[in-house]
């Protein structure tokens, strides 16, 4: 099976009030949890996609792992029902011949192609779609925070998919070329970057990831001309501690069993043990392949997936 992606519904779970240091400067932190987090699968023979949900048995099966077209019929202005979109089965590193062109595969080339090729995707992108974005920052515990781009109505999807301690909206724009140009300003004046790197500790306390991120927002919004809501959020990790990441090749073949999913990570039981495995190496690859337990568990379009 093809795994195209985790999908998930984010919800809020609270507040809380947060102290940064010893002056008592307090924030506060609006929480979200991860619910309902689906395995969507995809039979390379078929273009339809199901859905698996926690508890489903599953082993990455041999290498090497065929990629396939990463085109879907979703829509890029709104979102849609997950379980209900249409993915291309060729095979292709990144798009096939036919999707290419797309807009969905302009708007890809517009977020992460950097210089005059990726704004002119941008440009594309507003011609052709008319939508939202969000220009949004967290901090992760590196030096600095990281900025990034995303449409607006996917962006506590979007910071459930990255690692982070806290995060927040700088600025919505209605062009993802002012967006991207945003993201770049704020890249290229040293206040933020555009990656991070996941194997950074993200284990700061709340209090001083609050006041890093309130710090590095002002000075972003006032560059951009923003004036900054002042709003922290972050996605609350679904488990205790922190389980060991194991990269997805030391695990061919071996019996996990999903339970959730974070920062573009698995989360999953290989017996008695808690694990983490990178998602983005696994996705539009056929690594999937279900046990007994991940039969039964397939859930078809339901309203709001």
């Amino acid at each position: 099976m093809i795994l195209r992606m985790v999908w998930k519904r984010v919800e809020p779970s609270g507040a809380r009030r947060v102290v940064a240091n010893l002056l008592g400067d307090q924030y506060t932190v609006r929480e979200h949890r991860v619910a309902e987090p689906m395995l969507i699968l995809q039979d390379p023979s078929m273009v339809e996609v199901s859905g698996y949900k926690e508890g489903t048995l599953f082993s990455l099966g041999p290498r090497p792992w065929r990629q396939y077209c990463r085109w879907h019929n979703g829509p890029l202005d709104r979102p849609d029902r997950v379980l209900d979109r249409i993915y291309c089965n060729l095979e292709a590193e990144g798009y096939c011949r036919y999707h290419k062109r797309s807009e969905r595969a302009l708007y890809e080339i517009c977020l992460t192609m950097k210089g005059r090729i990726g704004l002119e995707a941008c440009r594309q992108i507003d011609r052709a779609v008319r939508a939202e974005y969000a220009v949004y920052m967290t901090d992760f515990g590196g030096h600095k925070p990281k900025v990034g781009v995303t449409r607006r109505f996917r962006l506590l999807e979007r910071i459930a998919e990255q690692t982070h301690i806290t995060a927040t909206l700088l600025a919505v724009t209605e062009s993802a070329y002012e967006a991207r140009l945003a993201e770049t300003r704020l890249s290229s004046s040293g206040i933020a970057q555009e990656t991070h790197k996941r194997s950074l500790p993200y284990s700061r306390g709340l209090g001083e990831s609050a006041a890093r991120l309130a710090y590095w927002a002002e000075r972003a919004s006032k560059l951009l001309g923003e004036s900054w809501s002042g709003d922290i959020i972050r996605i609350v990790p679904p488990w205790e501690g922190r389980p060991r990441t194991v990269k997805p090749e030391a695990l061919e073949g071996h019996r996990l069993v999903f339970s959730s999913y974070w920062g573009g990570l698995i989360y999953a039981m290989r017996g008695d043990e808690p694990v983490l495995i990178p998602s983005r190496p696994l996705q539009h690859r056929d690594v999937i392949a279900l046990g007994e337990a991940g039969q039964g568990r397939e859930y078809g379009s339901k309203p709001g997936f």
